[in-house]
């Protein structure tokens, strides 16, 4: 015996219903009568998960199904589909062409025919609303995975450079030296600094002279903190420079 059911609640359903209200929603007009058709195919998302369970196993044993197997599982595959379509998209639209959905892979035009445009437009817009709002959870679950990636270092008076939550890891930058006035004027500055501003924020020479330290602080920093052979100061052409955001200091 094999059951087959159409499971709602799956993301994947989920998707598959707002594509179907999507496809009457921008194909107007939307008009009580119009039909509209909507090709689906089971391994080429949107398509609704379908739960299978069998009574093949049995006594935690395999008992090899015999030659109607697959074609019981795909009616009731097709059965649990149909069912689904019917049912979830009564009052809204109906749905015309029961029989002409089968296939071991479930595929076919489906046609619809609009019952209700005001419920439909309600319908999409609730599912737009409810994507947006798992689209805005997965990006603070982004950015809070970024933060937690992030190496916290702090900067003090004295020049030494160390991870907030290691201070045995550290770079001592000699203190008041060029190195430790560039590091400490991108940490205190917000965005890229362009060259001559901070050959002029900082005293240096000369603008390869800015270049040669921030080069040499980055490899220094490579030596004593946890960087990933990362750069401590990155470079970006026409724009200059700044801490690399994955490795934000505080000074002291």
């Amino acid at each position: 015996m094999i059951k087959a059911e159409v499971m709602e609640e799956a993301i994947e359903t989920q998707k598959y219903i707002k594509h179907i209200l999507s496809e009457f929603v921008y194909n107007p007009p939307l008009s009580k009568g119009e039909k509209i058709e909507i090709s689906v195919i089971e391994n080429k998302p949107p398509f609704p998960k379908i739960r299978e369970s069998t009574d093949y196993y049995r006594d935690g044993k395999l008992t090899i199904p015999d030659a109607d197997y697959n074609t019981e599982r795909r009616e009731h595959r097709t059965s649990a589909f149909i069912d689904f379509n019917n049912n979830r998209f009564k009052g809204l639209a109906k749905f015309l062409n029961s029989s002409e959905v089968v296939g071991n892979v479930l595929r076919g035009t489906l046609k619809f025919e609009v019952v209700n445009p005001e419920k439909i437009q309600a319908e999409y817009r609730k599912y737009e609303l409810k994507f947006a709002e798992i689209d805005k959870t997965k990006n603070i679950e982004g950015q809070k995975d970024k933060s937690s990636q992030m190496t916290v270092l702090i900067l003090d008076k004295e020049g030494n450079l160390y991870v907030k939550n290691n201070p045995q890891q550290r770079y001592s930058i000699k203190e008041n030296s060029d190195r430790h006035k560039i590091v400490e004027f991108l940490a205190d500055s917000r965005g890229y600094q362009n060259i001559k501003n901070v050959q002029e924020k900082c005293s240096a020479k000369t603008k390869q002279y800015v270049y040669n330290t921030i080069d040499g602080i980055n490899k220094t920093a490579r030596k004593f903190l946890p960087l990933d052979d990362d750069d401590l100061i990155v470079g970006k052409s026409g724009s200059g420079y700044k801490i690399n955001p994955n490795f934000p200091i505080s000074s002291m």
